[in-house]
């Protein structure tokens, strides 16, 4: 194992020019074993989130999320705002990362300046993954299209809302992988259920307003 992660670091060195540890994303130690928060969201509800380095300092934001081709899931990290000088920054194993609210950190020692003088795609061969599913899903492999069919739509509000009371309690919502994953997001108030003016947020993510009930649909 440990020499797997010398090769490793060494093929980034050697990809992006560096001549210092401090430019190599650090492979972590079980590759794809991701921590709760992040294997419990998406590419897209990470996207744009600042980065931390282990010494809880800012070092650019997450712009994607890639698959080396060992299979490993990579992030990569921008300086700046996430859509600006594409191709530079660094890549970093996933499983490094744990998420803390709004923000990510990450064990790696990288600084400011190393990530904004690494080269992102040279450093290893990586293709995209999809921003919409689970992070989980991704870790364990399987093709993209077969991912992608298991995404389970969003059942409408009124569907979940068993006893009709107009909010959904952690049972009623435990139906919906889509709200229980991002439950203590869309619970605002933190009064224990989620009333459907919290959970329009997803909705209008997922749907632009809410899918029709079954019963409209057969009108």
């Amino acid at each position: 194992m440990y020499a797997r992660k010398a090769l490793y670091a060494a093929i980034l060195l050697a990809a992006t020019g560096a001549t210092t540890p401090a430019l190599a994303a650090e492979a972590a130690a079980d590759p794809n074993d991701l921590a709760p928060g992040v294997a419990q969201s998406t590419v897209d509800q990470m996207r744009g989130a600042l980065v931390e380095n282990r010494d809880g300092v800012v070092i650019g934001k997450l712009a994607d999320v890639v698959r080396g081709e060992d299979g490993e899931l990579l992030a990569v990290v921008r300086p700046g705002e996430v859509d600006s000088e594409p191709g530079v920054g660094a890549l970093v194993p996933l499983a490094n990362f744990s998420r803390h609210e709004d923000h990510l950190r990450a064990t790696t020692g990288q600084t400011v300046q190393s990530v904004a003088s690494a080269r992102e795609r040279p450093a290893v061969a990586a293709e995209p993954v999809p921003g919409d599913i689970h992070l989980r899903k991704l870790a364990e492999g399987g093709k993209l299209q077969e991912l992608a069919e298991e995404t389970e739509p969003l059942r409408p509000f009124s569907d979940l809302d068993l006893d009709h009371d107009g909010v959904l309690t952690s049972s009623e919502a435990h139906a919906s992988t889509a709200i229980s994953d991002a439950w203590q997001e869309l619970d605002v108030n933190d009064d224990g259920v989620i009333d459907r003016s919290e959970a329009s947020v997803l909705y209008d993510d997922m749907y632009e307003g809410a899918p029709p009930t079954a019963e409209e649909v057969s009108r």
